[in-house]
């Protein structure tokens, strides 16, 4: 059972502090008593209770918000060690790996077979530019082996891959504890190797619990890396694909949560390049950088093109706009310098297809994509969607071409989105995220699977 409310407990208290000693003081007295008057007060009192109970806003006009499971009720990060059979068993087709695997085998690969059967390798090559074609056979698992280790653990799979970096989990044996490891791709342009050495300064440098927290960095084998805390879950892009919408209860809790963290962002003041900076922007805010975890934590991630506010760091000259087209601010298509107005505009975006299931700047044709954009032209969330003004007019807002229109902190997004949340959900609590992930992965099963 619950405390009661200070301020019931205190009323409680002073009623019966005056009713008690009135009954047995003056019951027998000359003064007098009106026993229908102790009655109704024991009943308002008793309703009062009933009242606090079922409405705590009664005494409290602002009830803290649980958006998020407690510390105690979650094993937060704490995940079944891998078995030997867990770690990975093949070389992945991947650009890095390949990298890798070609490092291991010690020579300019022109071609290999891989024998099951044997359980052999076998790759023709040369050490030398110009020289002789060789043959050269390597016991396959030695292979796997060695490509298994990595500098801070051991490689358990292979969890995904994007343009410019692919993504490894390993187990860290000495810490017992997963990590999530962003592996750049090889020969990348010197414009991608600084952006990442930005991305590195600046991912540091965050500590928010709605922000993916970052560890480490390395070389593995030549390849520049990130090792991060790693998340057993799935982006939002990943629960539209399977769930093609949430319901608006959870697009405004997550819509929140990402406010605090872009909240947090936007206020810091950091160091890098020996040069301090106030206040992070980070460009590429979209469903696919969401993260839900199985527990009910919701995190924001990859700041691989964060940059401070006030400063263009390499993005100057490139004629290259910077970004995911569909989650643009306007005044980022035609070249204007951004500031922290263009993450609320993508995070309205995002919202809005949460809720939608579908993008409210869809990306068919640039050309149109761009019309729309610059004109602000698209059907108003509560004409797509199943949702009350309210909310949709907090969208629009957040999506006004005209910068002093929209708003102009992710704090006033936020408070924007829990007023509505209030209104339009009383009970709105962590609950609402746990039926997210109960409706993504239905029954339970092994929090890390094998490869």
């Amino acid at each position: 059972m619950k405390p009661l409310n200070g301020i019931a407990v205190a009323t409680a208290t002073i009623v019966l502090i005056g009713l008690i000693p009135g009954v047995l003081l003056f019951s027998d007295g000359h003064f007098f008593r009106n026993t229908i008057l102790y009655f109704f007060t024991l009943f308002f009192l008793l309703g009062w209770f009933v009242l606090v109970k079922k409405s705590p806003t009664i005494t409290n006009s602002n009830p803290h918000l649980q958006l998020e499971p407690l510390e105690d009720e979650i094993d937060d990060g704490t995940f079944v060690p891998p078995d030997n059979d867990d770690f990975i068993k093949t070389i992945p087709k991947t650009d890095s790996a390949n990298h890798v695997f070609r490092k291991l085998c010690g020579g300019n690969i022109i071609s290999q077979v891989d024998d099951n059967s044997t359980g052999k390798i076998v790759v023709a090559g040369s050490k030398l530019r110009n020289g002789p074609t060789t043959a050269i056979t390597f016991d396959k698992s030695d292979v796997v082996n060695r490509f298994r280790e990595f500098p801070s653990g051991s490689i358990v799979k292979l969890l995904g891959s994007g343009g410019m970096a692919d993504v490894y989990l390993i187990w860290n044996h000495r810490l017992e504890v997963y990590r999530a490891v962003k592996v750049l791709k090889p020969d990348q342009p010197e414009a991608v190797l600084k952006r990442f050495e930005t991305e590195i300064r600046i991912f540091a440098k965050l500590d928010h619990p709605n922000i993916v927290k970052c560890f480490s960095v390395g070389d593995w084998h030549g390849l520049p890396y990130l090792e991060m805390e790693y998340l057993d879950g799935v982006s939002f892009e990943d629960i539209l694909s399977k769930c093609k919408f949430i319901n608006p209860e959870q697009a405004l809790i997550t819509g929140i949560l990402i406010c605090r963290a872009l909240h947090y962002a936007h206020l810091q003041t950091i160091n890098i390049y020996g040069t301090t900076y106030k206040g992070i922007i980070h460009r590429d805010l979209k469903p696919a950088n969401i993260m839900l975890s199985r527990n009910g934590r919701i995190r924001l991630t990859d700041f691989g093109i964060a940059r401070p506010e006030k400063v263009s760091l390499h993005t100057k000259n490139t004629g290259n706009i910077v970004g995911t087209l569909p989650y643009l601010a306007p005044e980022q298509l035609n070249g204007n310098k951004p500031n922290l107005q263009v993450d609320i505009y993508a995070l309205g975006a995002t919202i809005y297809e949460l809720i939608a299931g579908k993008r409210a700047f869809n990306q068919g044709n640039s050309g149109v994509l761009f019309t729309q954009k610059l004109a602000g032209n698209y059907t108003p969330l509560h004409k797509v969607a199943h949702v009350d003004k309210s909310i949709s007019d907090i969208i629009d807002k957040s999506l006004a071409l005209n910068l002093s229109v929209r708003y102009a902190s992710a704090k006033a997004f936020g408070d924007a989105l829990e007023h509505v949340l209030r209104q339009r959900f009383p009970g709105a609590s962590h609950l609402s995220i746990t039926g997210l992930v109960r409706r993504y992965w239905g029954k339970a099963h092994p929090l890390v699977s094998s490869s």
